[in-house]
């Protein structure tokens, strides 16, 4: 009996320090058979940028965040605390991992909205999620070198999220953005060229709600961007509002983008449809709008323990992903009103994920 119940608090030992110290996410990984790099190619020159369907990857680069990832220097909050990251990093790294796959891998699965968190630590910029990914060059020039090489292609950089030193309360200098936008003019693909020679509009004249397929991409003869950042004093980025609230009825001058902050399969599907339903009421024309389908993760709330048996936010998105594409239907009315469907492990292939929204979306864009 004794035995038994030593036997019983090694497990239950063991199993705590698993759950706080092992990093990896768990999630099968992606199998597609299928490449996705070409999706847009069928899509009419005239056809409005903000009604362009497509796929998006939530926390996009975050997909080397490890164990040994240094918590983001200019953020203030539970990842930067000594004692979370001593005694329980493996269980918040595989929170902040949203990803499995380069900005290459991603691309060639179809992702074209790219939601983007980024920092600037000394003379570095990188990406980050709670913890510092990769260099934010590695991301960048992949998305370069694939614009130069598939003309009829744009994708969206949407920067959520910028941090700079000694800035730990969000807040931003002009200097802060002038240093983000020379790197971006700085930084060369394979090519020679930047992610600025990509750009084909100036947000201070033109119109988000005019701007066309064929002026981003130079009428399919040349890949294109559009990029959304927390400023609007700057040509090469249109206005990113804040993220928004549900049922609120303020105006937005770029993208609607609202977060259930769920872990449930139930409330977060429930929630979607609320969501569409909403927005199709509001009738939000010439903005972004997103479908946040990804589940949040509780460290500190009653909600903990479904986020520990879920164990890691790829492995939730594995899991419920297949879940958005079972019904093309209803999959087809959440495009009609939300046209970027944005979630964590976008290259899953559980449940034929990938392969399905990919179909569903090409489908839908040649109409």
């Amino acid at each position: 009996m004794k035995k038994a119940i030593l036997y019983c608090v090694a497990i239950i030992f063991a199993s705590l320090i698993a759950t706080l110290f092992l990093p990896f996410s768990c999630a099968p990984k992606a199998k597609n058979d299928e490449k996705f790099d070409i999706v847009m190619d069928k899509i009419s020159d005239d056809t409005l940028v903000t009604e362009v369907r497509m796929l998006g990857a939530h926390d996009a680069f975050s997909s080397d965040i490890g164990y040994m990832s240094r918590a983001n220097p200019n953020q203030d909050d539970l990842i930067t605390s000594g004692i979370v990251n001593k005694f329980a990093k493996g269980v918040v790294v595989r929170f902040s991992k949203a990803q499995n796959g380069s900005a290459l891998d991603l691309l060639n699965g179809g992702v074209r909205y790219f939601d983007t968190r980024i920092t600037l630590s000394g003379e570095d910029f990188y990406t980050c999620h709670g913890y510092l990914s990769n260099n934010f060059d590695y991301y960048l020039k992949d998305i370069i070198d694939f614009l130069d090489s598939h003309p009829s292609e744009f994708v969206i950089l949407d920067i959520q999220e910028y941090f700079a030193s000694g800035t730990k309360d969000g807040s931003l200098e002009a200097e802060d953005w002038d240093k983000l936008l020379l790197h971006l003019s700085e930084t060369k693909g394979a090519s020679g060229k930047t992610i600025i020679d990509f750009i084909r509009y100036d947000a201070k004249v033109d119109a988000l709600k005019d701007l066309t397929v064929g002026q981003v991409t130079n009428n399919k003869n040349s890949g294109g961007v559009v990029i959304l950042a927390k400023t609007s004093d700057y040509s090469e980025f249109y206005l990113r509002d804040s993220n928004a609230d549900y049922n609120e009825e303020r105006e937005y001058t770029s993208i609607r983008s609202y977060w259930h902050e769920t872990n449930s399969t139930d409330e977060l599907i429930s929630g979607i449809d609320n969501e569409e339903a909403f927005v199709e009421k509001m009738n939000y024309g010439g903005l972004f709008v997103v479908n946040q389908a990804q589940k949040t993760a509780f460290i500190m709330s009653g909600k903990l323990v479904r986020s520990i048996f879920g164990w890691s936010l790829t492995k939730m998105a594995s899991k419920f992903n297949k879940e958005l594409v079972k019904d093309e239907e209803r999959f087809n009315k959440w495009l009609d009103e939300m046209p970027i469907l944005m979630v964590d492990y976008a290259l899953s292939s559980k449940g034929d994920f990938n392969k399905l929204a990919n179909t569903y979306i090409i489908a839908y864009n040649s109409k």
